[in-house]
């Protein structure tokens, strides 16, 4: 056990035996009611992509696209990243109807740009896909928490940089940071935490981006702020939340992605980790008019925690850069 990773905050135990007794109801957690005025129907609706816009990005802007779940697909100064894609059907070794995609991502593969970096959070199926590394071939470069490089190199990717919480990587106008999450790792049933999980943040002429990826609610926000300063743009999950018995340690729940949202001082939010698979106990429209609620409560404006829709892409304009 010695060699496997942990959060820097323990938490409740999420293991076998809790997921059996959630799928098997022997613990019932009643679902809290959503008033009608909160929903939205179109969130769930796809947009198509602008391809002109993602196969021109901007040199003075920043372009961060919604691919769907927790894929973005983030333009800047002529390159271009992807954080976490998944363009599969299923986001599962097997067919399983919890895993089935209830929307389609906003484009297949083959209508991606050239890519330049791939970000990986952790290795659960729904952020890093065997098919998409197949499929990007051996020239594509890959981010990834520390562990998993042999995973990565044994499915065609032999190109990648491993990091530790707090590691810091540059490269052209670029800047790499892995910072910490609080979840788990696992592909199978004997490698649970064997491979790191983390939050990305790529900061660009100064302007912070932070992929908070996959993570529970605990202080690490506060130390991530105080050691980077506040976050230009955060890209926070809201979704599969649900039971909280079984899911507070790894996943937020809108009201505590609020939370993160404050704590790193966010100046624009976006919604991630929603909206494609029903992989909780959740419906797909409930976490953003979740969202909704915890932005009210807070006196906080929905223009400072977005909720895009499938393949819309926003654009923030860079800062001048000095040299």
């Amino acid at each position: 056990m010695s060699n496997r990773y942990r959060n820097l905050y323990p938490h409740s135990p999420h293991g076998l035996w809790q997921i059996l007794q959630w799928k098997c109801h022997f613990r019932h957690e009643a679902t809290p009611t959503i008033d009608d005025k909160w929903k939205c129907p179109q969130d769930v609706i796809p947009q198509a992509p602008n391809h002109k816009l993602l196969n021109h990005p901007s040199a003075t802007a920043i372009q961060i696209t919604w691919i769907g779940h927790a894929s973005f697909l983030v333009q800047a100064k002529g390159l271009n990243f992807l954080f976490d894609p998944v363009f599969e059907q299923h986001c599962s070794p097997i067919p399983l109807p919890g895993t089935k995609r209830h929307q389609p991502p906003a484009l297949v593969r083959s209508e991606l740009p050239s890519i330049h970096g791939i970000f990986i959070s952790h290795n659960h199926y729904d952020h890093l896909e065997q098919a998409t590394v197949r499929y990007l071939g051996k020239e594509t470069f890959y981010h990834i928490p520390n562990g998993n490089g042999p995973w990565l190199l044994k499915h065609g990717g032999p190109h990648y940089r491993e990091y530790s919480w707090w590691d810091s990587h540059g490269f052209g106008d670029f800047s790499v940071h892995c910072v910490p999450a609080q979840h788990f790792s696992s592909r199978g049933l004997h490698d649970r935490n064997l491979s790191l999980w983390c939050g990305w943040i790529l900061e660009i002429d100064g302007l912070l981006l932070y992929y908070v990826g996959d993570t529970g609610y605990a202080p690490i926000f506060h130390t991530i702020s105080e050691h980077f300063g506040p976050m230009d743009i955060a890209i926070i999950p809201i979704g599969c939340y649900s039971p909280r018995w079984v899911m507070r340690g790894v996943h937020v729940d809108p009201d505590e992605a609020v939370r993160i949202h404050e704590d790193v001082g966010a100046q624009l939010s976006l919604a991630s980790h929603w909206g494609s698979f029903t992989l909780t106990d959740e419906s797909l429209d409930t976490p953003p008019a979740r969202l909704r609620q915890a932005l009210v409560k807070k006196g906080l404006s929905r223009d400072k925690f977005r909720i895009l829709r499938v393949g819309e892409t926003i654009s923030v304009t860079l800062r001048p850069n000095d040299d």
